[in-house]
């Protein structure tokens, strides 16, 4: 049992940094090498639903990247099932906008795992001085996840 534990931590782990890495390019034509680094977690939530372990992660919107990622894992087979990286989500007016290249804040908040899903809300400042709040929610079937469904929250500034 510890060592099945240490084993899913690991693979979290290297999900959590998606196998990502910042900065690095692989062209097998150029013997030049690039420094990477490895991507920091900020913040990690986790929920169990079935056969299914399900994880949050939050990295440095700052130096990193602005965008959640969810991950399943299967506990019998200990494996990873699927993930993915969340960056594109609706404006005001419908439009999509991407976390990376369109914003100059972005913030996640009010983050719940369970068994229907995923669902977190976006503090969202666009380069074009629009800000708003979105209430997001990322269904979770076994063994898939679903589509990500975003509603505009106003923010209110009444005293």
């Amino acid at each position: 049992m510890m060592r099945r534990k240490s084993s899913l931590m690991s693979l979290l782990a290297f999900v959590a940094s998606g196998g990502l890495t910042a900065g690095c390019v692989a062209d097998e034509n150029k013997t030049s090498t690039v420094q990477a680094y490895a991507m920091e977690v900020v913040h990690t939530f986790t929920h169990h639903y079935s056969d299914t372990h399900v994880a949050f992660f939050l990295y440095n919107p700052e130096t990193d990247l602005p965008c959640p990622r969810v991950a399943l894992h299967n506990q019998q087979a200990g494996s990873a099932i699927t993930s993915k990286t969340l960056c594109v989500f609706p404006d005001r007016q419908g439009r999509l906008f991407d976390a990376r290249t369109d914003v100059s804040f972005i913030d996640y908040d009010m983050v719940v795992l369970n068994d229907q899903g995923v669902s977190f809300t976006a503090d969202v400042s666009l380069r074009e001085s629009d800000a708003f709040l979105l209430d997001c929610t990322l269904p979770i079937e076994p063994f898939k996840l679903g589509l990500l469904e975003c509603h505009l929250r106003e923010i209110s500034l009444a005293n």
